[in-house]
């Protein structure tokens, strides 16, 4: 692995993440930030859009969070490069909702994230089976490096507001990312 000089933390905790794709496109992407620390404190994210039908529209664009400065802070800084900060001039942010939080299971074996919003959405992230942790560091841009360690499931589960979502996880989120995993931890530092 690769030596990372940093200047400054930016972001800590770990995701949870699921990219499903029907009719080779992203028609699902969820992913939980479990935030343990930022400059605008912690709490938890989750990014989320899904087309549950496969339809062609979104049935759910949002982020959602407990601490509201914390998802703000993720989708327009940490994350900018992301569907969820829009892009100027063509396409407005996702929204930022608030939103409650529940973390269960026993990792390795069983993971469950679930989330339950003001405005009544619901989603639950359930992985089973974590296979063996691989560590990786990825240059985000020419200011950040991120350096984690995740695990990829050998069984998911995805609920959204009581559907499952069409699609299959075939499709990583970003080059060289698995299309579902969890994170033991993620550290984003300024390089």
């Amino acid at each position: 692995m690769a030596n990372v000089d940093y200047k400054r933390l930016i972001m800590a905790g770990p995701m949870r993440w699921i990219t499903l794709t029907h009719d080779g496109a992203a028609s699902t992407q969820a992913w939980f930030v479990k935030v343990r620390y930022t400059v605008h404190g912690s709490g938890t994210v989750l990014f989320a859009r899904s087309d549950l039908q496969g339809d062609g529209r979104p049935d759910v664009f949002a982020v959602f969070g407990d601490n509201l400065e914390v998802a703000r802070h993720l989708r327009d800084d940490v994350f900018y490069y992301a569907i969820f900060a829009g892009v100027p001039g063509q396409s407005e942010p996702a929204p930022i909702l608030e939103a409650t939080f529940d973390s269960s299971g026993d990792g390795p074996e069983k993971i469950v994230e679930s989330m339950k919003a003001r405005n009544g959405t619901q989603l639950t992230l359930s992985f089973r089976r974590l296979g063996s942790p691989r560590a990786y560091v990825r240059q985000v841009d020419e200011h950040v490096t991120e350096v984690g360690a995740f695990a990829i499931p050998g069984e998911y589960s995805l609920l959204i507001n009581g559907c499952s979502p069409v699609g299959r996880p075939d499709i990583g989120p970003l080059a060289g990312a698995p299309p579902l995993g969890a994170d033991l931890q993620n550290l984003w530092f300024e390089t």
